[in-house]
């Protein structure tokens, strides 16, 4: 399979399959049949979107579903110096983390991202307001895309919010 560079790649990393993280991807990147389901990204407080997709050539053996957990996302761009510094290593339990970004994922191959399934039980629901905040800049961003506050993992079980 050969692959494009899509516009808004904002960094690589070559962590056995080749993992592309984008900057505010458009939705032709999203679509593109290379991308994968289920990406995990970051909104940071300006609404700025950072989010891996795994690429692989092998669509057999490797399925197109992101195996990169959000850990691994911000480790790399820790790692890399480029942002979200603030954001600590054990964001889900970390109230002040939210001050600096929220961490989503996306159902599947739609143009939907929700928050992160791994936040601890009342954090989401006491922070509210920040997260709609930093959803609307996001908004602002990604007019293509659309940010829900509700969790990804009771989206994907059918609970009705």
């Amino acid at each position: 399979m050969k692959f494009t560079i899509l516009e808004k790649v904002f960094d690589v990393s070559k962590d056995g399959d080749i993992y592309y993280i984008y900057l505010n991807p458009t939705s032709q990147e999203l679509h593109s049949k290379e991308d994968s389901k289920d990406n995990r990204g970051i909104v940071d407080k300006n609404g700025d979107l950072y989010m891996e997709a795994r690429w692989s050539d092998d669509e057999e053996y490797y399925p197109l579903y992101s195996n990169w957990v959000h850990d691994r996302l911000l480790s790399h761009l820790h790692k890399k110096k480029k942002c979200l510094k603030l954001i600590v290593n054990e964001w889900w339990r970390d109230e002040d983390s939210l001050n600096y970004g929220v961490c989503v994922q996306r159902d599947e191959d739609t143009l939907n991202f929700y928050v992160a399934e791994s936040y601890e039980e009342g954090i989401r629901d006491f922070h509210q307001g920040q997260i709609e905040e930093i959803f609307k800049l996001a908004k602002k961003k990604n007019p293509s895309l659309t940010f829900y506050q509700k969790n990804i993992f009771d989206v994907k079980q059918g609970v009705v919010l």
